[in-house]
């Protein structure tokens, strides 16, 4: 996983890339997986740790949306996915924030 090649230089960056794999802490349990993003779009495919379930979630916003709510909304239907994934329920809290009856959490450049 680990493993790395050069990026083609048409991409015109300079470094390597490999599998990525990462691992995330949702309030249901422990996923992998990897994501990304571009303008307006968020993407990340997770799974089990044996591999046997997996989980994709691609998300966009409207031009001129609130790129800051959105992405906070986004990372909550990921936890929401999660918990499905790994066959628990989905915790109030969670819910809430997908509802807008929970405030969101401030992202780090917030505080």
């Amino acid at each position: 996983m680990k493993t790395t090649a050069p990026i083609p230089a048409a991409f015109q960056i300079l470094g390597d890339h490999g599998l990525g794999l990462m691992r995330k802490d949702t309030p249901c349990g422990v996923v992998r997986g990897h994501g990304g993003d571009t303008n307006g779009h968020h993407s990340t495919a997770v799974t089990t740790a044996d591999g046997r379930r997996t989980a994709v979630s691609d998300t966009t916003i409207s031009p001129g949306g609130d790129a800051r709510r959105y992405l906070r909304l986004a990372l909550a239907a990921e936890d929401a996915l999660s918990c499905e994934l790994l066959g628990k329920p989905v915790p109030t809290e969670v819910l809430g924030k997908l509802r807008g009856t929970t405030p969101l959490p401030p992202l780090e450049e917030d505080n």
